[in-house]
């Protein structure tokens, strides 16, 4: 499935570059425009994916507990007994063991990794809808008003995501989460 994703200086240009048009035609001019890749530089959710999950194997945070793996799934039964049995059960498992061991540092990473699951938890819920569908969205307008710039504020200002290299931009993402977050 393709996701529209789009990075945020392009959104930032085109912002920018619309305002300049809107103020050009005058009062009462109004347009929408879609900052968007859907159309012009597709990128998939399993792109995404792959690559972040790249960086963060070959790139582990110091307070990494386990390596980072990647699955797409799907279907919703799927997904709940993969969680069930690849995150809830171990984490269950450190807890109890955790309680009957008593070691401090067990107990720490026990629950060190339930706050991990949450927020996992909480950021696959955030995203489902949108990595289970897709939407395409018509840049023409975001294109046509950039096309209006002089020469020079065009090569400051990009809107277009045609030139953009997935890849390498989920790794500097993914750096910027991990250096910045």
């Amino acid at each position: 499935l393709v996701g529209d994703q789009i990075p945020v200086d392009l959104v930032v240009n085109c912002i920018l570059a619309a305002a300049v048009e809107a103020s050009s035609r005058g009062q009462g001019f109004f347009r929408i425009y879609h900052s968007s890749s859907s159309t012009t530089n597709p990128v998939k959710w399993s792109q995404c994916g792959h690559a972040v999950s790249h960086y963060w194997r070959e790139r582990p945070s110091a307070k990494s507990q386990l390596s980072c793996q990647y699955t797409m799934v799907h279907n919703p039964i799927v997904y709940q007994w993969q969680y069930l049995t690849k995150v809830t059960l171990p984490a269950m498992a450190l807890s109890v063991y955790s309680t009957v061991s008593r070691s401090k540092s067990i107990k720490e990473k026990s629950l060190n990794f339930a706050k991990v699951i949450r927020r996992c938890r909480l950021l696959a819920l955030t995203f489902w809808h949108f990595v289970n569908n897709e939407w395409f969205y018509d840049s023409s307008n975001a294109l046509a008003c950039h096309a209006l710039l002089n020469p020079e504020d065009q090569k400051l200002f990009p809107v277009d995501p045609k030139d953009v290299m997935w890849f390498e931009y989920f790794n500097d993402f993914s750096y910027g989460l991990q250096r910045f977050v």
